[in-house]
């Protein structure tokens, strides 16, 4: 094997070793119970190698914790591309994308089967800091509802605006409960064409004013 082939053949040796601490990282998580101090020994053990073996890849919890959130948040959004290239401005197409993300993350192993402590290690990366998350699936998205907007699919709106209007409500749907159970996708649906009815259909201003 040449130079080239050898260098490939690491990297590739390291992109799966890489993607099996991160399996452990998932399965320790869903486990639950762990604080972040031990959370990388058990890491460890799950994914049969030292510790030492670890840090070569990952050198504190947070990275771990990071790249996994990453990983995940690049799944949702390739998900997300073929609602994007079929996006109209109906709340049937809006509520569409919405309720995939919020079925999404509900149903994600991180958070529909670890418990309360570890939904609050993960909530910042969805709560204070949704923000980063968000840029990462603007940057995939943005292009692809501007190109909707000048096939005339979608009237011309600020994206970013929208984004972050719609990211409020995907955390809100997410992370709280209201008046109105929402425990079927099939309840979610419904329950945001009527919502978005209801946002949409609204005068900017009160007649008269």
């Amino acid at each position: 094997m040449d130079e080239a082939g050898a260098c490939g053949a690491r990297e590739a040796r390291a992109e799966r070793q890489r993607a099996a601490i991160l399996d452990a990282a998932m399965a320790c998580l869903v486990r639950g119970g762990l604080k972040s101090d031990r959370m990388l020994s058990a890491i460890a053990r799950q994914a049969g190698i030292s510790r030492p073996t670890l840090y070569r890849y990952f050198d504190s919890y947070e990275a771990v914790r990071d790249a996994l959130t990453e990983r995940e948040l690049t799944r949702l959004v390739s998900d997300l591309v073929p609602l994007a290239d079929e996006l109209t401005w109906d709340v049937r197409s809006f509520g569409a994308l919405i309720g995939y993300i919020v079925t999404f993350v509900r149903n994600h192993p991180l958070f529909s089967a670890a418990p309360a402590d570890n939904r609050g290690a993960l909530a910042p990366q969805f709560a204070s800091q949704a923000f980063l998350p968000l840029r990462y699936a603007l940057s995939v998205l943005k292009p692809r509802i501007e190109q909707r907007i000048a096939d005339g699919a979608i009237p011309p709106i600020d994206v970013e605006f929208a984004a972050d209007v719609f990211g409020r409500i995907v955390l809100s749907f997410t992370f709280t409960n209201g008046l109105v159970p929402l425990d079927s996708a099939d309840d979610l649906a419904r329950y945001l064409e009527r919502a978005l009815t209801l946002v949409l259909g609204m005068a900017v201003e009160s007649p008269g004013a």
